[in-house]
């Protein structure tokens, strides 16, 4: 788990049950009750961690957020040009793929953007996204909303079966790079 800025120890900690327990029992699953149950604690003492359950949710989506770019970033060293954008989103996908609550709950609500952790978090992805369209802001949100309700069809299982998700992932991103600026 990528380490959250500015916390503790013990937040730390905190921080890693309750991705434990996302990923186990999915975002309903986080309250804060059953977060304290899971680490032995009274739930009043997660309190001095956390002020409430969207802070826990925001410092473990400055987190997600962080691992996303990271995961795009290390695909993407070394990577040519001309395959840079298969590289990106196929690491990006990767990555929600083994964090399927974690991606959820990033893609599922608005980005608390006042939370220093998640503004800050957001940025390194961003630049991802821009970067693989190249500069162009319009096919950046195009590519990002493509790759989140594709991969939101595949992790909550509403593809029939006999379809390729890999082949409309590659189909895809293939009719977005076409809309793209010619590399400089």
């Amino acid at each position: 788990m990528h380490e959250a800025r500015g916390l503790g120890a013990r937040a730390e900690e905190v921080l890693h049950a309750a991705r434990e327990l996302l990923e186990e029992q999915g975002h309903d699953g986080l309250r804060m009750r059953l977060l304290a149950d899971k680490l032995g604690i009274k739930a009043p003492t997660l309190y001095a961690h956390f002020r409430n359950k969207a802070a826990v949710e925001n410092a473990l989506i400055a987190v997600g957020l962080l691992e996303q770019s990271d995961a795009a970033a290390a695909a993407l060293d070394g990577t040519p040009p001309e395959d840079d954008i298969e590289t990106m989103w196929a690491a990006y996908r990767a990555w929600a793929l083994r964090n399927p609550a974690l991606h959820l709950l990033i893609a599922s609500r608005a980005l608390d953007r006042d939370d220093p952790a998640v503004r800050e978090a957001e940025r390194p992805g961003a630049e991802m996204v821009l970067r693989s369209a190249r500069g162009d802001v319009n096919a950046a949100i195009a590519f990002w909303a493509f790759a989140y309700g594709l991969i939101g069809l595949e992790l909550n299982d509403r593809v029939p079966p006999g379809y390729s998700l890999d082949d409309a992932w590659a189909t895809g991103l293939r009719g977005l790079a076409t809309t793209l600026p010619p590399r400089s």
